[in-house]
């Protein structure tokens, strides 16, 4: 039995508002938004649903390659970016890795006792 495009869309939309604890982010998200829009019909409910214009213009990027497949435009970001996952990323200086491997060798020996 075939969805029915409403259903496919409400999942679209649910799925684009859940990428931010979605395993694979954007990358991931965006390959199935991708695969189960073709059908003019699912795009035409999509717009229908609260942020659906949002979600199609994002899939229509994707579409013409003006959005790469690993991300997403800031402006059309779910709950406009408020929940949106940032990768955070430290450097550290030489002392600093020496130390953290120093902590991480003591944690990994065998307990006396």
């Amino acid at each position: 039995m075939q969805q029915q495009p409403h259903v496919i869309a409400q999942r679209l939309l649910n799925l684009y508002r859940q990428a931010h604890v979605i395993n694979g982010g954007w990358a991931a998200v965006n390959r199935v938004l991708i695969a189960e829009s073709n059908d003019p019909q699912v795009m035409e409910e999509l717009v229908k649903l609260p942020t659906g214009q949002r979600l199609s213009v994002h899939i229509n990027n994707l579409r013409t390659g003006k959005t790469k497949m690993d991300t997403i435009n800031s402006e059309l970001l779910p709950y406009g970016g408020m929940i949106a996952s940032q990768e955070s990323r430290y450097s550290l200086d030489e002392q600093e890795l020496n130390q953290l491997k120093s902590a991480l060798r003591l944690l990994n020996q065998p307990s006396k006792g």
